[in-house]
């Protein structure tokens, strides 16, 4: 009898503790950091032509950092989002990171980066950046404000419309000082 109950509550733990990683890896879309003002860890990674990328760089400008790999077949959906986004925005402050964690380094995504006509900033990742940033599934998107503050966090794909309201709104926003005229 005691083993019949042991099984049973064994195999329900098992349920629920399967659930919570489902829908805690499984989710799609925004998962906002509310109110909580988390700075977004600085790195500096190497682009395509091995010129080091720095994220303090980006200072004052709306950024997307997006964590993605080309065997991914949500990257090829991206792309023609972000260089659609990055086309009509750059001139206004807005600016895209987008960082690989392809395993073969530059020489190996290079011609897919040509022939999918990527448009904006591509570095090479690692280990410590991924860990920084709590990267568990690709692609992922972190959302960066003027003041190098993690606004929002997409895990999966999300359509244009939605990616684009975010970015004006933070291309738009007052800053929390306030504006200041100057004579």
């Amino acid at each position: 009898m005691n083993k019949g109950w042991l099984l049973k509550f064994g195999i329900f733990g098992l349920v629920i503790t399967a659930a919570v990683v489902l829908i805690s890896f499984g989710k799609r879309g925004s998962a906002d950091r509310g109110t909580e003002r988390v700075r977004a860890w600085d790195f500096t990674l190497l682009d395509m032509q091995n010129q080091p990328i720095k994220l303090s760089d980006y200072r004052n400008k709306v950024i997307f950092v997006n964590f993605w790999a080309s065997w991914d077949v949500h990257w090829h959906e991206e792309v023609p989002i972000f260089n659609a986004l990055y086309e009509k925005y750059r001139d206004r402050g807005f600016e895209i990171i987008s960082i690989s964690l392809d395993d073969g380094g530059t020489n190996d995504i290079k011609p897919e980066l040509e022939r999918m006509k990527v448009n904006y900033k591509v570095v090479m990742g690692n280990e410590s950046v991924s860990a920084d940033y709590r990267i568990r599934k690709i692609p992922t998107t972190f959302i960066i404000d003027r003041e190098g503050i993690i606004r929002k966090h997409y895990v999966g794909i999300l359509s244009k419309a939605e990616l684009e309201l975010d970015i004006k709104t933070l291309l738009y926003e007052v800053p929390e000082g306030g504006l200041s005229l100057r004579e």
